[in-house]
């Protein structure tokens, strides 16, 4: 039987396809699931459902907006339309679970973005809230937990500023100025790399966030790909593997079409494997295993039925055939949705543990 690892060394192991002693795991929950979750555990309305399910991996974070100020627009019994710290002008639904509409996005064009916006991005030390990240972060490190700095990529940060439309049609007609914003946005991360850093925190890796994919493919060909986004994604996972960390990159979607541009932009483990949009652990182990390391992949909706044979048997055939080697760790293929009770969450975690030991 394999030693006894901490969380880190159990984490860095699996993202280096190095076999652990165990799976590690990690996962997130939508809020009202979340709230669900505390309420029958009889744990506190704020407490750390990392904590409460011992998680492998903790994240420290910053403010990568344009710091506007938040303004609700209007709002009645049914929603709450709201201008972010972006600009962009959201509508949020009260009873029901989903991200928020866009209505508007507050950049029309390169001159609103270079006269009103571009600065605003310029990272500086009142962007993190400082006392709590180093009151967690000697936390964390006692308990030897693996610690990411948890970020959006330029891709994901892009879009919110100037709309999903304008973002791709700026890929044919505009590159210059698509990139200019990857540019600002690569930087801020780069500077709070730095800054986090100077103030004693050193980060294992890095988690970015960038959903670059829907249902049935990639929001962007391989060519546009290398061409406009990869430069972005090499400076990123250069800055942490010269710090000697490991790189995760999150897209919801189908990602197969970019997944060799992504291990060669440098990525270390994709995250969360969306089964509703056709991935498969099984297979993606099977053809990038020696290349890449992947988290997620339990399907969500069987939390959802709280379906605990369901579960059982997705986590016993993925984790099975993913673990092998190392290279994997648990997580639900997106977020776990509302409806799951404690006890089925309880139970996917025991099966986690039983079919994912190296014993």
């Amino acid at each position: 039987m394999n030693a006894v690892l901490n969380s880190r060394d159990r984490v860095r192991r699996a993202l280096r396809r190095e076999q652990p002693d165990r799976v590690p795991r990690f996962d997130h929950f939508w809020q009202d699931a979340a709230r669900a979750l505390r309420s029958q555990a009889g744990a506190p309305p704020g407490a750390d459902l990392n904590d409460l399910f011992d998680f492998d991996i903790r994240a420290l974070s910053f403010d990568w907006t344009a710091r506007l100020p938040r303004t609700v627009l209007r709002e009645d019994e049914v929603s709450r339309v709201y201008r972010d710290a972006n600009g962009a002008t959201i509508r949020e639904f009260k009873n029901s679970q989903t991200t928020g509409e866009h209505i508007d996005f507050a950049v029309k064009d390169p001159d609103v973005w270079r006269q009103s916006f571009r600065a605003r991005y310029a990272f500086d030390r009142t962007r993190v809230d400082w006392e709590a990240s180093l009151r967690a972060y000697r936390r964390w490190r006692e308990e030897g937990r693996y610690i990411v700095l948890s970020c959006r990529e330029p891709f994901e940060a892009a879009w919110p500023l100037v709309g999903p439309v304008a973002h791709m049609l700026g890929y044919a007609e505009e590159p210059e100025w698509i990139q200019d914003i990857y540019e600002v946005q690569t930087k801020q991360v780069e500077d709070a790399w730095v800054a986090f850093r100077e103030a004693g925190i050193e980060f294992d890796g890095a988690w970015f966030w960038g959903d670059i994919a829907y249902k049935n493919t990639s929001m962007v060909s391989p060519r546009q790909y290398v061409e406009l986004l990869m430069p972005f994604h090499k400076r990123l996972c250069g800055l942490v593997h010269g710090s000697g960390g490991e790189t995760i990159h999150h897209s919801d979607g189908n990602l197969k079409g970019l997944i060799p541009k992504l291990i060669d932009a440098g990525f270390d483990c994709l995250q969360p494997l969306e089964v509703k949009a056709g991935m498969d652990v099984r297979e993606l182990k099977s053809e990038y295993g020696a290349r890449l390391s992947f988290m997620g992949n339990i399907d969500a909706r069987l939390f959802q039925a709280n379906d605990g044979e369901g579960l059982e048997r997705e986590i016993r055939e993925k984790i099975t055939a993913a673990k092998e080697s190392g290279g994997y760790v648990y997580h639900s293929d997106h977020s776990v949705p509302p409806g799951v009770t404690l006890d089925t969450y309880r139970h996917a975690l025991s099966c986690v543990d039983k079919y994912g030991r190296y014993d």
